[in-house]
């Protein structure tokens, strides 16, 4: 056989892959430090996390065998390199794609609709609509998976573009575009559901909006996966080696910044530590003395206030703290709320220096 071409499309794939899945990776590992460094257990939502990062762990090994393959090269190349039967070893590779990217999807999702309950229990409509959407999940992940093995017969026809005589119920082309629009529209849900109640947060303003940003990320998202669905439907199937890899690239950054996403919550800790010991470096000091800085003079951009200053200072210095509801139920803090404080002048973590803890909601607006 005769080496294939250069691939550029293919490079482009695993670069993306490979800062993807570090990138998640990362995120991934700070969440659990922050758990450790609270002396808190693992939630079930951190466990769906890490399972959704195993199936992007797959992909990316796929990837990598595609590549090798000729994944990201046009169809003709492939044939007149290699042959029919290795194109037919890459329909079986691409088939595997789909299972493992709607397990790693649905697996992101229901891990951040655990942490919708875990951050916002309190809000009795609230966690009817975030189970309602529990349910709807694990429906279309079932629904997905039944059409891509039983769309058509026989099962080879379901993998070999080239079958002739298949009976399918729909084609390929279209099974994709139903499931891109169905992602499309639990993305968006995902998205805007906590923004109402993150809205009666008892914070200021700006760190509404704040929040709001964090949980926007999805909003990127969105974007992404409305791109990739746009794309979807001009591919042309018998060239699917080339023009499938564009909209996979898209499909795998929405799986690593849906991860990223289901961190940001719960990062404050782990960066708060890393900025610590950062901060109390000799290299640092170094860094201070040669610039002519002291340190009492450098503020704390987490809390808005000088490193020198005391949690109590930083709660009286906070204008936009308030207080908690009489009625809040102090006793039924989830571990999540409590990722949200930061590390006192001692080293220690403390809720003390919170602003406010994200969940201090109107429990009154049910």
């Amino acid at each position: 056989m005769a080496p294939l071409p250069h691939n550029p499309l293919g490079v482009a794939v695993l670069a993306v892959a490979s800062v993807g899945v570090t990138l998640s990776a990362f995120c991934i590992s700070l969440r659990l430090w922050a758990r450790r460094l609270l002396k808190k257990r693992w939630a079930t939502s951190d466990y769906l996390l890490m399972a959704a990062w195993v199936f992007a762990l797959a992909d990316f090994v796929r990837r990598i065998i595609g590549f090798q393959w000729g994944l990201g090269l046009h169809m003709e190349q492939i044939l007149a390199t290699q042959g029919t039967t290795h194109v037919f070893d890459i329909f079986k590779l691409n088939y595997s794609s789909y299972f493992i990217w709607v397990a790693c999807a649905t697996l992101t999702k229901f891990s951040i609709l655990l942490i919708y309950l875990e951050l916002f229990y309190c809000i009795t409509w609230f966690v009817w609509a975030v189970r309602v959407m529990m349910a709807i999940v694990v429906v279309f992940f079932f629904v997905t998976i039944v059409g891509m093995v039983m769309i058509c017969k026989p099962f080879e026809a379901n993998w070999n573009l080239w079958y002739q005589g298949a009976k399918c119920s729909m084609t390929q082309g279209d099974q994709f575009v139903f499931s891109a629009a169905f992602n499309i529209a639990l993305d968006i849900i995902l998205v805007l559901l906590p923004i109402p109640v993150v809205w009666t947060l008892n914070i200021s303003k700006w760190k509404r909006v704040a929040v709001c940003a964090m949980f926007g990320l999805g909003f990127f998202i969105i974007g992404v996966v409305g791109y990739r669905f746009k794309l979807i439907p001009d591919r042309n199937l018998y060239d699917i080696t080339h023009d499938g890899e564009v909209p996979g690239i898209l499909s795998q950054v929405e799986l690593y910044l849906g991860m990223v996403s289901a961190c940001l919550p719960f990062l404050s800790p782990a960066l708060s530590k890393m900025r610590t010991t950062v901060v109390e470096s000799k290299a640092f000091s170094y860094i201070l003395s040669q610039t002519g800085t002291s340190r009492s003079s450098l503020k704390d951009y987490s809390y808005g206030t000088k490193l020198s200053e005391t949690s109590g200072e930083r709660r009286r210095n906070d204008n936009s703290h308030e207080k908690l509801p009489h009625h809040y139920a102090e006793s039924k803090r989830s571990d999540e709320e409590e990722m949200v404080g930061g590390f006192d002048e001692n080293g220690a973590w403390s809720n003390e220096i919170v602003d406010v803890p994200i969940s201090t909601i109107v429990v009154g607006k049910k």
